[in-house]
């Protein structure tokens, strides 16, 4: 989106999904919310993002051409893929009833199967 002399122009298509990116504080700014309204939600936005990005700082990688955001998205959706997997693979086991040295050890080795993508995202969240 472009946000111009009081205007809010959406430049990409609208789909269901993650946006890297919120444009509710231009659009509230349209709608002539308050502005003290306004300045709170500019505060929380950037202590939100300030909190994220110190949980998960995606690094540029080899190709400095790809922009950051985009980078970070797709990191992020290779990292949910392999957590889903994780995550499958853990009500399997637990579906299995195992003596708990036994489960301790199939989890060891499914935490070491995650960690072996060396996904920044599922290192960030298993941190």
């Amino acid at each position: 989106a472009l946000t111009t002399n009081n205007a809010l122009t959406l430049l990409y298509k609208v789909k269901p999904g993650v946006c890297d990116q919120s444009f509710g504080i231009h659009v509230a700014e349209l709608a002539h919310f308050p502005s003290s309204v306004v300045e709170f939600a500019r505060h929380k936005a950037v202590e939100l993002e300030s909190h994220r990005s110190g949980k998960f700082v995606c690094s540029s990688g080899n190709d400095a051409a790809e922009p950051a955001a985009k980078r970070r998205k797709v990191v992020e959706t290779e990292g949910e893929k392999i957590m889903a997997v994780f995550l499958a693979a853990v009500e399997a086991l637990s579906r299995k009833e195992l003596p708990v040295p036994e489960f301790n050890s199939c989890m060891e080795e499914l935490r070491s199967e995650v960690l072996s993508h060396n996904n920044e995202y599922v290192t960030s969240v298993l941190s």
